[in-house]
């Protein structure tokens, strides 16, 4: 057992071994001196998906009435790309990816208003953004691919897939394309 004495006793040798200006607070809580700035994302990999970010329609791949303007912005120091769907028709509100330096892998997360989550990771495979992982939620747990790629005209197709068999097989959930509005 870990007396409170012992972790008191270890916190003020910390404390001691720090320099003088590390020690020094502000009445405020803030150091004397200001902390560098650090750039956890500024990495060439954290720039690969910037081509996602602006206000897009979205519509079927197979054409259709629109079911969504989204809009996709970095944010949290450019460390994530965020998508917000004002809905018109559509389930979810988006997906929010972030490129960790740790692993050099995107991350994604999206929730849907039941409560489903999907959890990704993945990266650039020939020219498009390939994530894989899982699916929660409803009595679901099933593997899930997410593919974003550019068709040469300045949209982005987006198919979402499940399988059932841990990526053995993959069916088609939504098949969608971004076209940017200007």
């Amino acid at each position: 057992m870990i007396r409170t004495g012992t972790i008191i006793l270890a916190l003020s040798a910390l404390a001691a071994a720090l320099p003088a200006s590390a020690q020094d607070v502000r009445e405020n809580g803030t150091p004397h001196m200001p902390l560098p700035l650090i750039e956890p994302c500024a990495s060439p990999a954290s720039y690969a998906l910037d081509f996602l970010v602006g206000h897009w329609s979205l519509t079927p791949y197979a054409g259709g009435a629109p079911i969504a303007k989204v809009t996709i912005e970095k944010t949290q120091a450019n460390c994530e790309l965020n998508e917000r769907w004002p809905q018109i028709g559509a389930r979810g509100r988006g997906v929010s990816l972030t490129h960790r330096r740790a692993d050099d892998r995107w991350h994604g997360y999206w929730i849907d208003p039941d409560g489903a989550v999907v959890s990704l990771s993945g990266g650039m495979r020939d020219g498009a953004l390939v994530l894989t992982g899982w699916w929660y939620g409803a009595g679901i747990e099933t593997a899930a691919r997410l593919t974003y790629s550019r068709d040469g005209e300045g949209r982005i197709r987006q198919k979402a897939e499940k399988s059932p068999d841990k990526g053995l097989g993959w069916s088609p959930i939504s098949d969608l394309l971004y076209t940017r509005i200007p």
